[in-house]
């Protein structure tokens, strides 16, 4: 395997388990890693509405 390639599938499965991890953990405790992430979705760390976000 090149290191371009193993890079790249590090890099996908940290995207995918800090998604995951923004998931789960993100309305309970904020982590400074995911703060970038919280900002993007984020309408009240005390709410998980996102309707603004993602109209139905």
């Amino acid at each position: 395997m090149k290191p371009g390639a193993q890079s790249r599938a590090l890099a996908v499965e940290d995207i995918v388990y800090r998604t995951f991890e923004l998931l789960v953990f993100g309305m309970e405790r904020p982590d400074p890693r995911l703060l970038g992430l919280r900002a993007v979705a984020e309408l009240d760390p005390r709410s998980q509405k996102t309707v603004r976000q993602f109209p139905d």
